[in-house]
């Protein structure tokens, strides 16, 4: 669980970062600058996913 708390912070950074670095990317990059952060918001959200489930479990949000 502890590397998946790493992963999507580390992801969520990485975004953050592309984001950072639209304002001086030349425009004729932007489209797979664009790409990029869309790719790593999704991964962000598949890992928060992975981290939401053993939370449910362990609160019983799940039939058993």
């Amino acid at each position: 669980m502890g590397w998946t708390i790493f992963t999507a912070i580390d992801l969520f950074i990485a975004a953050f970062m592309i984001d950072l670095m639209s304002t001086t990317v030349p425009p004729e990059k932007l489209p797979r600058l664009r790409i990029a952060r869309n790719v790593m918001l999704g991964l962000f959200a598949i890992s928060l996913a992975v981290l939401l489930v053993p939370f449910a479990r362990r609160h019983g949000w799940f039939a058993h």
